[in-house]
This record gives C-alpha cells, structure tokens and sequence, in this order.
C-alpha cells in the first residue's frame, strides 16, 4: 500500500481496537518482508505449542484476497480455532492492495472455544481473548467492510459496484412498473427470471448468480412500493426457493435447512433496504459456497461424513475420537479439513445440531427441560441453558414460553 492510505488504515484500525477491545491490524497485500513476524500473542504461543510457524500473516492475506473474491468482508478460523474477519482495499485501478483484519475473535461461549485445546498455554491465552456472539461479530464484519470502501482509491470497488448495479436494476424496473400501470396492464412476477436464476445457481455460476439477484430483488422492490414489511416476507419466500437449488446443486440440504433459520431471523431483523440487499447477496453465497464445497469431493465429503454422524449420534456423548476413527482420520486433521470446509468447530457443529433439536422438542409441554436436554446429548441441564442461550439469546424456559 501507498505510505498515505496505509497510515489511514492504521489510524482506523487503532479506532477499532480501542472501541472492541479486539487485535485489529492494516494488511498490506504488497509488502511481505514487513509483516514476518507473529500476527499476535495467540500466533506466537500457537507456534511453540505446534513446534513450528502459526502462518498467521499468511492466513489474514489469503483471507483478505478470498473478501476480494467475493465482494464482501470474508471469516475464517486460525489454527487455534478463534474467528479472524478480513476486508480488502483496492487502488485507482480495482487493483487489491490491502486490506484490514480483526481478530482472533471466541465465538460464542469461552467454553466452545477450548472445549477440543488440550495445550494449558494455549488454553490461558485463548481465555484472555474477548468472546462475541455471531450477531455482533457481523456487526464488527460490516463495519470494518465500510471502513474498507471509503479507503479503497477506486470508485470500481466490488461491492459498491454491487449497489451500484442493483440500484440500476431498480431504476429499470420502477419504469417498468410505471408504464404496466400507465397502459392498464399487470404487472407479473418475473418467473423466466427466477428460471434463470436457479439455473445459474445449479451451474455453480456466481457472478450470474449475482446479477440475475439484483433484478429479481429490483422486482421485488417496486412491485411492493419499497415497503420493507412486505419486502422482507417476498425476499425470504425467494432465498426459501434459492436454498433449493443450492441443494439440487450438490450442498447439504439438512445443513441447510438448519441454518435456513439463523438466515431468517437475519432477513426480518434488516431494518433498511441497503441492509437487506446486503443480508440476501450475503446469503446468496453461502448458499453457492455449499454447492462448490460439496461438489469438490474429497474434503467436501469428508465433511458430509461428519455432518451424517453428528445428526446420527447426537443425543450420545460423541467423542472427537470416534468421529476421527469413523472417517479414517487422525482427529488433528479431521479438525482442521472440517473447520475449512464449514467455518464452524466441530464441537460447534454438534452444540448446533443439538440446540435446532432442542428448539423442536420445547415445542412438546410433556417434556420438561431436564428431558429435553439429556434427549439432546447434555448430562447437565445448566450446561444446556448455557450453551441454548448463546445460540439462541434466550433460555430453554423463556423460549418455551414465547413459542
């Protein structure tokens, strides 16, 4: 990066370190020599642990290049388990010069997050790092992906352009709109579009993808008035149509349909259009990265086994080594080939299956929570509302009695 625009970077990075108390660092995409050493205190313990280099550096320019890829802010777990979010800063020429991570980030509860770390040393630091739920660390994410946009020297920036694009799209339909109603005709719901759509999506087409999401969205702005109440409920019905042909694409359909719920919340919580265009494009490629992961083979099914055995056994006590000796893997590995198939832990993994069944069986009164939790593999009902109310914000009982 230029001197000028990295020292930018630097001063909103401090900003953002006092305000989170969490490690935020400008990433220079040219400069290699100048950022050698540990990322942070974590890297430096993980590397005397492991007995070899934490590739911290490394990993947040990989992960700053894969939110160029995708136009967006991008997550990925360190060696040590912990969450680190990257943004990209492009120059005059739409080039990637840079960008800004934050982290490492304890998602969820502390205990999640040492639950498989055997190492005491690494376990002491991990302690000290701040825990965030999922909601506020995508607070954190698009924030720092705004910060990256108003650095970025090119008016060409991804995901400007992005809006750019839709408000286009929008622009094109509102005059489509106004000259069905000028001339008594009826405005239709665009089904060779959405055709169009599915069809890009099971060909594993993003960029495809994405344009043909801006004028199905531009329809759904203007056929509904901009009026967000009712855009919110069309926009799900059609990320509901989107989630199957991801499926038909090759991506897990249980998986999902397990987080079809979280992407629901997500959508009727957007309190403006601009976030709610973002939310869905969001959604949209996660949706497309099942399909391409999945589709890889190898890992992707490796992957699968594990997702299978976890729904399989979930009510038991699963051990790390069961799994690992299921798949034919050793379990250090097997973490590693799970968490960069599917962002999560795999203990997370089996907390989530356990809470989306949990959900379901509250909804049955004749079962009071001590059964509800052991059915769903938890020995301690306290451990159970812990972990229930960290995925959920609300405890066993609570969310009963709102259901």
């Amino acid at each position: 990066m230029k001197p000028g625009l990295e020292k930018q970077t630097e001063i909103y990075c401090r900003h953002m370190e006092r305000l989170t108390g969490i490690p935020c660092y400008p990433v220079d995409l040219e400069d290699r020599e100048g950022q050698a050493k540990p990322l942070c205190e974590l890297c430096r313990v993980c590397e005397g642990v492991r007995g070899g280099l934490c590739d911290g550096w490394q990993e947040v320019r990989a992960g700053c290049m894969e939110a160029f890829r995708w136009s967006n802010f991008y997550m990925f777990l360190c060696h040590s388990g912990l969450l680190m979010v990257c943004t990209f800063i492009t120059d005059k020429g739409g080039r990637p010069v840079g960008g800004i991570t934050t982290g490492p980030i304890c998602a969820g509860t502390m205990d999640d997050n040492l639950q498989l770390v055997a190492s005491h040393q690494l376990r002491e630091t991990i302690s000290a790092q701040p825990c965030y739920n999922m909601e506020q660390i995508q607070g954190l994410a698009e924030i720092l992906n705004a910060i990256s946009v108003s650095l970025s020297e090119s008016v060409h920036h991804p995901s400007a352009k992005y809006f750019t694009d839709q408000q286009s799209y929008v622009n094109q339909e509102y005059a489509k709109h106004i000259r069905a109603l000028a001339g008594g005709d009826i405005y239709l719901y665009p089904i060779a579009l959405e055709r169009k759509l599915r069809l890009a999506i099971n060909n594993r087409d993003r960029e495809t993808s994405m344009v043909l999401l801006n004028q199905m969205l531009a329809y759904i702005y203007t056929s509904n008035n901009y009026d967000l109440k009712r855009i919110r409920v069309r926009a799900w019905e059609l990320l509901t149509v989107l989630s199957r042909a991801a499926a038909d694409a090759g991506a897990d359909f249980t998986e999902l349909q397990l987080r079809n719920d979280d992407f629901r919340n997500q959508i009727f919580k957007c309190r403006s259009l601009e976030g709610l265009t973002s939310r869905i494009s969001g959604i949209l490629q996660l949706y497309l990265a099942a399909a391409f992961d999945l589709k890889k083979g190898g890992h992707g099914q490796i992957v699968r086994w594990v997702l299978e055995y976890v729904e399989a056994h979930y009510q038991e006590k699963i051990r790390l080594a069961d799994i690992a000796e299921e798949v034919h893997l050793s379990a250090p590995y097997l973490c590693t080939v799970f968490k960069n198939g599917t962002g999560e832990s795999i203990s997370g993994c089996i907390n989530r299956v356990r809470i989306e069944h949990a959900r379901i069986l509250l909804q049955d009164p004749s079962l009071s929570l001590v059964q509800v939790a052991n059915l769903c593999g938890f020995d301690e009902q306290s451990y159970f509302t812990k972990i229930f109310r960290s995925y959920t914000g609300l405890s066993p009982r609570k969310y009963r009695q709102q259901k």
